[in-house]
């Protein structure tokens, strides 16, 4: 399907990518989207099974051309690890392109509570995120033509949002709440999650959903920290990823390149031209074409339905 896409853009500038968990899912689709888009780019594949990455970083190579991709060992979760992936990309000089993508969301499989569940999903999809993304900030820096950071995100995270309470909402969506502040609001509102009464407990799946409200807020605080960059947060929607295997429900998700075009027009189409600190959905319904595929711009808050 990731074949299929329109070839309008034609970017010529040389961009240097990373995508954490580039080796499948929503993460390898935009991995082709950035190949495929954006002519001489090079593409860090970031993955954790480095053997299965390498091989399929061969495989890209030979659908996209010699040099254009190489698999990079990133565990997210690793001070090593991310120290190690940095002196690598480092070879290149600069990053233009910075995709956290990385997550997990083990409540799919165990939808029960489980404090120890919301913490792991809060390690791997906010914090490691928080981390990779200081990490990398010098190599941003240096980029010519200024650089980009978009977050996989999803609108469990604007719905999380609409259903806290109005004094933790306006501390979050504060514009002077900075990382560490934001660190530790999530860090009490997952510690407050202990308690059999907290109406929080109401919101589906969680663990996930605050992890994503934190990756939005930290996104926002990101684009006003720099500037200079471009810094926003995409929701692909329900795909058929390994986060749905085990899914029962009616709903049909989409194919995970569809998912990922968003990513595609907010990199390089008019759809992120000048765009900062904003929240972008893929809004098209499973089995649509992806010439004819829509992508919106989202608030950060999505309120329950009043009726």
């Amino acid at each position: 399907m990731g074949d299929e896409w329109p070839h309008t853009t034609g970017d010529t500038q040389l961009h240097t990518a990373l995508v954490s968990g580039g080796n499948r899912g929503i993460g390898l689709e935009v991995v082709k989207g950035i190949l495929e888009e954006s002519v001489g780019s090079f593409v860090f594949l970031g993955c954790r099974d480095i053997e299965a990455g390498r091989n399929l970083a061969l495989h890209l190579r030979e659908v996209y051309g010699p040099h254009r991709v190489e698999a990079l060992y990133l565990d997210v979760t690793s001070a090593s690890s991310i120290s190690n992936a940095i002196n690598i990309v480092g070879t290149r000089g600069h990053l233009d392109i910075l995709v956290n993508n990385a997550g997990i969301m083990p409540e799919a499989d165990e939808p029960q509570f489980s404090s120890q569940n919301v913490r792991m999903t809060m390690a791997v999809n906010f914090e490691a995120a928080v981390a990779v993304t200081h990490a990398f900030l010098p190599l941003l820096q240096g980029a010519p033509n200024g650089a980009q950071i978009l977050f996989t995100s999803s609108g469990c995270g604007t719905r999380a949002m609409g259903m806290l309470n109005d004094a933790d909402r306006s501390e979050l969506m504060s514009s002077s709440i900075d990382t560490p502040g934001l660190q530790k609001k999530l860090s009490q509102l997952e510690n407050d999650l202990q308690e059999p009464a907290n109406p929080y407990l109401q919101i589906p799946s969680v663990g996930y959903s605050l992890s994503k409200l934190g990756v939005n807020c930290f996104a926002q605080i990101l684009a006003r920290q720099n500037p200079t960059m471009r810094i926003n947060a995409c929701s692909p929607g329900f795909c058929n990823t390994g986060m749905c295997v085990n899914y029962t429900g009616t709903r049909k998700p989409k194919e995970p390149a569809l998912g990922a075009s968003v990513f595609r027009k907010v990199m390089f189409g008019e759809l992120g031209q000048g765009q900062t600190g904003i929240f972008f959905k893929e809004a098209s319904k499973a089995d649509t074409l992806l010439e004819k595929a829509v992508s919106v711009q989202d608030p950060w808050v999505a309120y329950p339905d009043a009726n």
